[in-house]
């Protein structure tokens, strides 16, 4: 098989894998999130989140600026999600899994997508 068709068949098994969990990460009131984190990715939980779950959030709501800022000094590895109808909310990752986080995540779009 070729380069560029092995590339063809890779990049069709990314977008058939977005687009297979796109129902589930679905969050019509969400606006925006921003990420707290570190320069480097050293927890494996916080790279999952960062590397393969919020691509699939991010597909599934193209509405969604997200934005990703270090961390201070001292300051909590953290996400600020903000909705289009509700004042905003903060997460603490902290040693979450990203299942937790986008669990947290979802159950607050959900609730923001019923106060309309």
């Amino acid at each position: 098989m070729a380069r560029g068709a092995r590339h063809a068949a890779t990049v069709r098994a990314a977008i058939a894998a977005l687009q297979a969990d796109a129902p589930a990460h679905h969050m019509p009131a969400l606006t925006q999130l921003v990420f707290h984190v570190p320069h480097k990715l050293d927890n494996p939980r916080l790279w999952d989140l960062m590397r393969r779950q919020l691509p699939k959030v991010v597909y599934a709501n193209p509405q969604v600026d997200v934005q990703v800022a270090p961390t201070q000094p001292n300051e909590a590895t953290s996400v600020r999600v903000h909705f289009a109808n509700m004042p905003e909310r903060t997460i603490v990752l902290g040693d979450k899994p990203a299942s937790e986080i986008l669990r947290e995540l979802r159950t607050m779009g959900r609730f923001a997508h019923e106060q309309r």
